[in-house]
Order: C-alpha cells, then structure tokens, then sequence
C-alpha cells in the first residue's frame, strides 16, 4: 500500500494541526484577556490550514479512484465492513475525529469565556459613558452643536 502512504500522512497532520488548535483552545480558557486576540488569529491559520488538507485529501481519494478510501474516511463507516488493507486509513480517520470531539467541549467552554469577557468590557464602555467626563463632553457637544457657548462671541462669528 505504498501507493496510499501520502494520504496516511495527510490524515496525520491534520490529527496533529486539530491538536494544535484543541492545544491552542484550552490555553485561551485560563489565558489574560488581552492574549485571546492572538489565539483566536492562530486558530483561525489552523482552520485555514486542516481545511487545505482535507481538500487534498478528497483530492487524494478521488485520484486514487478507490471508493473504499472515501467510505474508510467516513465517520459513519464501520471498520469491519472494510477490506483489511483499509482499516489503517479508518483507524487514522477516526484518531482525527476523537480530537474533533474533544474539540467540541472545549470550543463550548471558549465561547462561554469569551461571551463573559464581551459582557465585561461592554459594561467598563457603559461605566465610562456615564462617568462627569463624559457628561461634560455631551454637554459642551451639545452646546457647541447650537451655536457656541453662553457668552461667547464664536458661535456668532
């Protein structure tokens, strides 16, 4: 099966890119919430990426003209309906697939800490929108926008 060889080593990379980004994932979930900008980039170049490599493994699968690569690589498939020589691109298929699952808890948990730290910094905007500061500068706006301020002769110039 030498043949296949380049389609087992792009199943093992984008098992080792999803556990980059699961890596890159639990680090956000404890990480300050200045650095969840730069992880959100990072994963967002390992999704680029696992997407690159499962076009070429469709690619790989429909150069090969074997179907029993393409039902090996489905997550539906049952090993024991596969030729023998197949089992080696199910069992790989399917070690990407466990990280996905991983992957699944762990974005829930990402999304939950990220709605948190929006909620935050919405309500730091909101406390600093009705802050003296403030008030005073929607004050001498609206002032300025009638015509200058109480005895000043620029709004009349």
């Amino acid at each position: 099966m030498k043949e296949y060889d380049g389609l087992l080593r792009l199943l093992d990379e984008k098992k080792q890119l999803l556990e980059r980004f699961e890596e890159v994932s639990l680090r956000m979930l404890t990480c300050e919430d200045d650095d969840l900008e730069e992880g959100m980039e990072e994963r967002g170049r390992l999704i680029e990426r696992v997407d690159e490599l499962e076009a070429q493994v469709r690619g790989f699968c429909d150069g090969a003209g074997e179907p029993v690569l393409l039902r090996a690589l489905d997550p539906a498939a049952s090993r024991g309906e596969l030729p023998g020589w197949a089992a080696q691109f199910y069992d790989a298929a399917r070690a990407s697939d466990a990280v996905g699952l991983r992957l699944r808890e762990a974005n829930i948990q990402l999304h939950t800490r990220l709605e948190e730290v929006r909620e935050r910094t919405l309500s730091l905007i909101r406390e600093s929108n009705r802050g003296q500061g403030a008030q005073a500068a929607k004050y001498y706006g609206s002032m300025g926008a009638r015509g200058g301020y109480p005895g000043s002769q620029l709004g009349r110039a």
